[in-house]
């Protein structure tokens, strides 16, 4: 197998791409031409068997740091990978691994689409300055019976009881503001301003291309939780949430998921939790009914001196700077 060329974005034709992505066996949204110019700094891509005819792509966010280009797993885009209309083998998985190692010297993170665990994992093995982990999000069929637990069909009715008033969304505001003051404390690093507009940006690209679902749930017209939910074609994923101490107390967003959940009741909708590797969030997402889905997650970290030095103080200049802006945005 001949290796495959690098792209830059300017280089791509986004009509054949996103045609390919569409059609490959592991279809997902986060490969679209559109959703990666969201929320990627920058990509570009490896295609087989040349520029012009894509049989095999892999998508490649890219940022530029300490002078080199850095590939990484951009927010709100779980996992990425090889896109094909036939089955990724591990041949296959193995040459577009070596071509990737070649032309990154950095890789902070990049993941791979659960179908492609079985084809990716063996070809880690040849890669000694690779690093590699399992991770895993949480998947629901709603073609098929997956039962709530009991926990959670108890506190399903603690909510209903609750009265929440579940009404379509405009705009996330309202959703930035919840997880902004309630839940972005609790992050490692916190979250960046930046973040919250590549999330106002998604919208505005579901509602163009597939299907954006925003609710909150209020009380006297006060709003305690919010839930965003994308959907393109069979599969749809949780992408994010927030609620106040009432909105949690209360259960709000297990109501409102349930009541999506009963709207696609039957369908061949795959729900995906988009799940943080928490216990305490995987629990909650688990009590819905439902299986863990592992894929794989590479990294390619080891600097020499001076370059591991400046990117450790490149990071708690980010950490400082995050702290002011999320200060400015609350006020």
């Amino acid at each position: 197998m001949l290796e495959p060329v690098l792209l830059n974005r300017s280089e791509i034709d986004s009509g054949r791409w996103d045609l390919l992505i569409a059609d490959s066996v592991n279809s997902v949204f986060y490969g679209f031409s559109w959703f990666l110019d969201t929320v990627c700094e920058s990509w570009q891509a490896l295609v087989w068997p040349s520029a012009e005819n894509y049989k095999l792509v892999m998508p490649l966010p890219i940022k530029k740091r300490l002078g080199l280009q850095v590939l990484y797993q951009p927010h709100f885009c779980q996992f990425l990978g090889i896109f094909s209309e036939s089955e990724i083998t591990v041949e296959i998985a193995g040459v577009f691994l070596e071509s990737c190692i070649s032309h990154f010297s950095y890789i902070s993170s990049y993941s791979f689409h659960p179908d492609l665990s079985d084809a990716v994992e063996p070809s880690l093995k040849r890669f000694s300055a690779i690093s590699f982990v399992k991770q895993q999000t949480f998947r629901k069929s709603l073609a098929l019976n997956q039962f709530y637990n009991a926990d959670r069909k108890r506190n399903l009715r603690r909510g209903i009881e609750s009265n929440w008033v579940i009404e379509e969304g405009i705009n996330t505001a309202e959703l930035i503001s919840l997880f902004s003051i309630h839940h972005s404390g609790n992050i490692k690093g916190g979250v960046s301003v930046q973040s919250y507009r590549i999330l106002e940006k998604l919208v505005a690209a579901f509602r163009l291309h597939g299907n954006a679902t925003l609710r909150y749930a209020s009380v006297s017209g006060k709003i305690h939780a919010g839930i965003l939910i994308f959907r393109y074609g069979d599969y749809a994923v949780y992408i994010f949430n927030a609620a106040d101490e009432k909105g949690r107390k209360g259960n709000a967003c297990t109501v409102m998921l349930n009541n999506y959940f009963m709207e696609h009741e039957g369908t061949d909708l795959l729900f995906d939790f988009e799940s943080a590797q928490e216990p305490h969030i995987h629990a909650f997402y688990q009590s819905f009914g439902g299986a863990d889905t592992p894929f794989v997650s590479i990294s390619k970290t080891h600097l020499c001196f001076p370059l591991n030095y400046f990117q450790s103080l490149r990071r708690y200049l980010i950490r400082t700077r995050r702290a002011l802006l999320l200060i400015l945005y609350r006020t």
